[in-house]
């Protein structure tokens, strides 16, 4: 599981070519829990509007997982938010992946800033 502070330095050719991978694997993007509905909404219109990325709403644990098979129990409220570099066209720049790693790192803080976490992708 990457936090924030755990994201893989992006520069040199190990790392990038395994994050281009990475947009061939299906997942249903960054997976965020809170102890309040009205927080999970509220974090998914910000994140709509702030950053222009999807982001669905759950308030069941088997429906989170039918659409996101996780290794653990997603714990409602449970926000699912598409990747930033999902976005990126084939052949993006390293400097274009950079700056989505940058955008994940100000979602998971947002997250935090209506009382949720990051749990995973």
């Amino acid at each position: 599981m990457l936090k924030a502070q755990e994201n893989p330095p992006i520069k040199g050719k190990g790392t990038m070519e395994q994050l281009r991978e990475t947009r061939s694997v299906f997942t249903n993007g960054m997976i965020f829990e809170f102890t309040d509905m009205d927080q999970a909404k509220g974090f998914a219109v910000a994140v709509k509007k702030r950053f222009a990325l999807a982001g669905r709403v759950f308030d069941d644990a088997e429906a989170a997982a039918r659409v996101h098979m996780f290794p653990w129990v997603q714990n409602p409220p449970v926000v699912h938010i598409d990747r930033p570099y999902w976005q990126l066209p084939d052949g993006a720049s390293d400097k274009a992946f950079s700056e989505a790693w940058a955008t994940e790192s100000q979602i998971f803080e947002m997250a935090g800033d209506f009382g949720g976490k990051f749990v995973g992708t």
